[in-house]
């Protein structure tokens, strides 16, 4: 079986989606409609799909059809289920994907990670402060007329790109990875959107008492200004030429100094929703770049902390690096394929859900071996979920130790604890040659 459990995942999302209320007429008080494809099967279908590598929709109709008594119990009172006379073709599907409100892909995202917020066993870790880690990346889109206009491909020298580019930016917890709701739009054309203005937005769906870590990009007056409004803290990587300018000198070789940072006129122009008296107090630290002698690191913080626990916070940023690599590598959400924007906003999220499944079973595989979440392996985790058998609920003692070997793999995957960079270099082995441009070569037969 290529799947999560779908017994473990059904107790999990049948509490969480408003089913009654997202199939039910719209404009109506009625009973919800009685067909094969609702939500909940639509998000299980999907998901299957994103946890498959993308497998095609041919391919989930047909799992759907052969674990069809895991969704229709006997006894159900679903005739196409009883008469076994659910049709392969997946034009039924597509069509459910497209009527299911978007409200409830982005309520169950909030939902899920609320519950695994509140049901796995929290991390041993000596601060006890929560630390959420803030960046963006980008999406590459299928070409069609839809996704072209809502998000422009970019361009250089050399003229337009082909493909659709979608910007997201997303908040992750820095002790078990999970994800936030994020939030994205177009990083080119007309309507394009800053990562610093999609940060606020997403901001809304980070826990209250969160400490935001950010680097250099998301460093800017707006976006630190935007934290602490929200009565949150933070800890921001800044540049030397924003750290001469907070400071007004340049900076010495150490130094621990509070700071009022002040609203400048670039910025003032540039977002004038800021009130013109606004101000930042804070503390500016500036030390020695520990991996590059000779340069300096500078840091804006919220904190009243020492310089030494606040690099330690800042230390931390480097994980949602490799989150956005499992993102877009690992859970394949490099590359979304929907050929419509509802489409795609809703594989995006449903992404984010796959992805946090296998981040919660890894936080509850490394509390009973007494580890951090980030100690262990997310591809090797994966694989085993993915390898996992079904279970059979009238067999507790049989699931018990089948999660048990689940449980021990995962633990055996534990990453390698290098305090020293390897001891040989990454070889990069060169492209091929590539083809000749569409463009080009018809040119040429013109010729």
């Amino acid at each position: 079986m290529t799947f999560p459990d779908p017994i473990l995942t059904l107790s999990i999302l049948s509490d969480l989606i408003p089913v009654e209320s997202a199939d039910r007429p719209p404009g109506t008080a009625g009973k919800p409609r009685q067909r094969i494809y609702n939500s909940l099967i639509v998000v299980m279908l999907m998901m299957y799909q994103r946890f498959n590598r993308g497998c095609s929709q041919g391919s989930a109709v047909a799992w759907l059809r052969l674990n069809r008594s895991l969704f229709w119990p006997q006894g159900s009172g679903c005739k196409k289920v009883e008469r076994e006379t659910i049709s392969p073709g997946t034009g039924a599907y597509c069509q459910a994907r497209q009527q299911v409100p978007m409200l409830v892909f982005s309520r169950l995202q909030d939902d899920l990670f609320l519950h695994f917020e509140k049901s796995l066993p929290p991390p041993k870790r000596a601060d006890s402060r929560r630390v959420v880690i803030v960046d963006g990346t980008t999406l590459r889109l299928t070409h069609q007329p839809e996704l072209v206009r809502e998000f422009p491909p970019g361009h250089n020298q050399h003229g337009r790109n082909h493909w659709p580019t979608l910007q997201v930016v997303a908040f992750h917890d820095a002790d078990t990875g999970l994800a936030t709701r994020p939030c994205w739009g177009p990083m080119y054309g007309p309507d394009a959107i800053s990562e610093q203005r999609l940060g606020l937005a997403a901001l809304e769906h980070v826990p209250a008492d969160a400490v935001v870590v950010a680097d250099a990009n998301f460093g800017v007056f707006f976006f630190a200004y935007g934290v602490h409004s929200s009565q949150r803290s933070g800890v921001y990587r800044l540049t030397q030429a924003r750290a001469e300018k907070l400071l007004g000198r340049k900076p010495n070789k150490r130094m621990h100094k509070a700071v009022c940072w002040t609203l400048s006129e670039y910025e003032r122009r540039a977002h004038p929703e800021l009130p013109a008296n606004a101000e930042l107090k804070g503390w500016l630290i500036v030390c020695p770049h520990p991996q590059r002698p000779g340069e300096k690191f500078y840091l804006f913080t919220t904190l009243a902390d020492k310089p030494k626990p606040v690099l330690a916070l800042y230390k931390r940023r480097w994980n949602i690096e490799t989150d956005l690599r499992h993102l877009k590598q690992t859970a394949n959400l490099h590359e979304l394929t929907g050929k419509s924007k509802a489409i795609v906003e809703k594989e995006l999220l449903i992404g984010v859900m796959t992805y946090n499944l296998v981040r919660a079973v890894m936080s509850l595989a490394a509390h009973k071996a007494g580890l951090a979440p980030r100690q262990l392996s997310f591809s090797n985790t994966l694989a085993g979920i993915q390898a996992l058998p079904r279970l059979d609920l009238s067999d507790p003692t049989s699931n018990q130790r089948r999660i048990d070997i689940l449980i021990s793999g995962i633990v055996q995957t534990r990453l390698p604890n290098r305090s020293s960079p390897r001891s040989y270099p990454r070889q990069v082995w060169g492209r091929g040659g590539s083809f000749p441009s569409r463009q080009a070569a018809l040119r040429k037969e013109e010729k």
